[in-house]
């Protein structure tokens, strides 16, 4: 027995179909990008790449350095001690969230421009932050501090803060469920 041979057209068809792929797979790539745009110039292209992929995620309470003696138990509990804009932050409650539930849409949530509020990227006030995530890699890592009064996310290394207000509520809810 003879092996049948494909016809024309289901060659032409099957080319067709590559086509296609090939031209929705750069769509989809061209589309992401710009989505990313802004938050590419705020975290920077490493930070993003880890706050995307980074394999191991903690997050933090946070208070500020000075805190007075009532918060003695939180002294105790101090993990690390940062530096943010001049004033230093205690970081304290570590919790390991790299397999979290929901972490996959902070990550998303992160690196797409729609999420900020960027009429107002800097604080017009004080800040305090009430919480920390650090996205470590290989290569490095990026820590960002959480405030939600008012709605404000910033990366440690590089001192960039932006508005979170369009999505507060979910990374407050986030954060929160995870301590």
């Amino acid at each position: 027995m003879s092996a049948a041979r494909p016809s024309r057209r289901g060659i032409w068809l099957a080319t067709a179909i590559l086509a296609l792929a090939l031209v929705v797979a750069l769509a989809t790539v061209w589309y992401n990008a710009g989505q990313q745009q802004r938050c590419r110039q705020l975290w920077g292209t490493d930070a993003l790449r880890l706050i995307r992929h980074a394999p191991t995620v903690h997050a933090w309470r946070v208070a500020p350095a000075g805190a007075d003696e009532s918060m003695a138990a939180i002294k105790e509990t101090v993990d690390e001690v940062v530096r943010f804009r001049d004033a230093d932050w205690r970081l304290f409650e570590r919790r390991e969230i790299s397999e979290a539930r929901g972490l996959s849409h902070i990550r998303q949530a992160l690196s797409h421009d729609r999420v900020f509020d960027w009429k107002y990227a800097d604080a017009d006030g004080p800040v305090i932050w009430q919480y920390a995530i650090r996205f470590t890699g290989a290569d490095g890592r990026a820590t960002l501090l959480f405030s939600f009064d008012p709605p404000r996310v910033a990366q440690i290394e590089n001192a960039a803060i932006a508005s979170i207000a369009p999505a507060a509520e979910g990374f407050q809810a986030f954060l929160t469920e995870q301590f």
